[in-house]
């Protein structure tokens, strides 16, 4: 239609279209959308991943079932990663729900901070609540940022393979 909606169907189209690529027994995805021929890849691993081992779901489900999970374990991970800063169970769950409910990060630059990068939709969550591969990838990004601040400032070393760890998972 020209303009940017709040449902964008043919982004959760290709990723539905994965799922259903996985449930017929593939795993490396088929580049559809070039018209040089090319071989397989591993692309939107989490789709493919998912429809391969799930293949009697309903992909539409399953995409709706992933992002459900993920965005509980981007929760989860978030609840985590604020106890690196603040101690108090009370303010810890404040926090966790300003942070997702209250529009990710952008809330806390609104105002300070005249920058389009404060309110795209990785930085606000708006994308990560919708589609599985996001809030994973948010929660690893999150993960590494703040294990890298905290091994930085505290010179402990048990928080490097965390950050290894996360660092090379979000190359995927």
């Amino acid at each position: 239609m020209g303009k940017a909606a709040y449902f964008d169907p043919w982004d959760i189209n290709v990723y539905v279209s994965a799922i259903r690529w996985g449930q017929q027994g593939h795993v490396f995805l088929q580049n559809v959308y070039t018209s040089e021929p090319s071989k397989n890849a591993l692309l939107y691993p989490l789709y493919t991943i998912s429809g391969y081992f799930f293949s009697r779901i309903d992909p539409f489900l399953l995409f709706h079932i992933l992002s459900i999970v993920a965005g509980f374990l981007l929760c989860m991970g978030i609840y985590w990663l604020i106890g690196f800063f603040i101690s108090s169970y009370r303010t810890r769950l404040i926090a966790l729900f300003l942070i997702i409910f209250g529009g990710g990060f952008g809330w806390i630059l609104s105002g300070l901070l005249e920058s389009t990068d404060a309110f795209m939709t990785g930085f606000t969550f708006h994308s990560a609540v919708q589609r599985g591969h996001e809030a994973i990838g948010t929660l690893l990004y999150l993960v590494s940022l703040v294990i890298l601040f905290v091994v930085s400032v505290t010179k402990q070393k048990k928080y490097v393979a965390i950050f290894m760890f996360s660092s090379l998972l979000l190359l995927f």
